[in-house]
């Protein structure tokens, strides 16, 4: 097992109504925040209740910017900056999942640092970053603790990464009752999210005894609730299973930040940059078949606990099946690009035993492939649909 280096400098504060018995971690970082959010969600959920609570008790200014969407554009993340900066804000609260979150340390970057044009925050060495709180209101993203962030460029929809220590949040607030009001395919979509993190973590070249056990807990708690769903047991008022979930996340994005994702990461980002498919669906798709090739070379105490979690390879497969109900085709054009992109990316050297040419070019065919079709991939993720 390797020796772990492990830089969180996130401070994690849970419980119920923990964002007003905690409210001193947002005056701790100023008396003038600009909350990020997307719509009325935060609203929805009741988190901007709870912060109006908060920062009416701290004595804290703010205004609100809900134009963030999912997949974060780099212009909009780039307005936001501006906004910031004018304001003179202090830091930035994200309120939201994983688009929110990123679209957020992307914005506080924009408004600490000098850029002739936006597309620079690819190329340059990120040196200051407004301060961040997250309030997390899925239960997918391993974002609010994390160090990365992927951005869609608005010329071509490509998503890209920017990664810099910089964009630690400061303070991370986990209250499950966020969660309550996620529909099933949201809920379904942030669970396989955080579901990946844990599995591509756990059979990683990266993987250590930390993020093992980190990710080993993770899977229990997501996996649990997807096999739930998946069997049709969902009730949206169950607590445990939000509960579950949102933990289940955290861990998923502490291993994450010991040892990086795997190859369906990249893999996934065709389907979500050509047909929106969510992106914790997107990476879903590959995951069956990073399992079966990394399993063979882990330990037999590692693949125990892993089997003992999913009862057995052929269940974790039905489930999964169950849960990524699909009509997409996809072109050969964009099963070679797919194939491309993860031979190309730092995901892929991660693969225990070494990545086998074309995997996921095989894989896409297999599920995918229509003869003649030119559009890169058409249809969507019909899970849950009119539930």
């Amino acid at each position: 097992m390797k020796l772990f280096d492990m830089y969180l400098p996130t401070r994690i504060v849970s419980g119920e109504k923990c964002v007003i018995s905690q409210s001193g971690y947002f005056s701790n970082l100023g008396k003038r925040c600009m909350i990020l959010t997307s719509g009325n969600s935060a609203e929805l959920c009741g988190a901007l209740t709870d912060i109006k609570k908060a920062f009416k008790k701290e004595n804290i200014e703010y205004i609100l910017f809900d134009e963030l969407v999912e997949n974060p554009t780099l212009l909009t993340s780039y307005k936001a900056g501006e906004i910031a900066r004018n304001y003179k804000a202090d830091y930035l609260l994200a309120v939201g999942g994983g688009s929110v979150i990123d679209g957020t340390k992307a914005a506080a970057v924009f408004a600490s640092m000098n850029f002739e044009k936006p597309e620079e925050i690819y190329s340059k060495t990120i040196t200051k970053c407004l301060n961040i709180a997250v309030i997390s209101t899925t239960a997918g993203t391993g974002s609010e603790i994390g160090n990365v962030i992927v951005l869609t460029e608005d010329s071509n929809g490509i998503k890209r990464v920017v990664v810099s220590n910089e964009m630690f949040p400061k303070v991370a607030f986990y209250d499950y009752r966020y969660t309550m009001t996620m529909p099933i395919r949201l809920t379904v979509a942030t669970g396989l999210d955080a579901l990946c993190h844990c599995v591509e973590s756990w059979f990683s070249t990266n993987a250590t005894e930390l993020s093992n056990l980190l990710a080993m807990r993770g899977t229990e708690l997501t996996y649990s609730c997807l096999k739930k769903i998946a069997d049709g047991e969902f009730n949206p008022n169950d607590e445990e299973l939000r509960r579950n979930q949102h933990y289940g996340s955290l861990y998923g994005g502490m291993a994450i930040a010991l040892s990086g994702t795997g190859f369906p990461h990249p893999a996934g980002y065709i389907l979500t940059e050509n047909a929106s498919i969510p992106h914790g669906v997107a990476c879903a798709f590959f995951e069956t078949v990073f399992l079966e090739h990394s399993i063979k070379y882990v330990n037999n105490y590692e693949k125990q606990k892993f089997l003992e979690i999913v009862e057995s390879l052929e269940d974790f497969k039905t489930t999964m099946k169950i849960l990524l109900k699909n009509n997409i085709t996809m072109s050969l054009k964009a099963c070679e690009d797919m194939e491309n992109r993860v031979s190309d990316a730092n995901n892929t050297k991660r693969t225990l035993g070494g990545y086998i040419p074309n995997t996921v070019k095989k894989e896409a065919k297999k599920m995918f492939l229509k003869e003649n079709q030119k559009e890169k991939v058409l249809g969507n993720w019909t899970f849950g649909d009119g539930e």
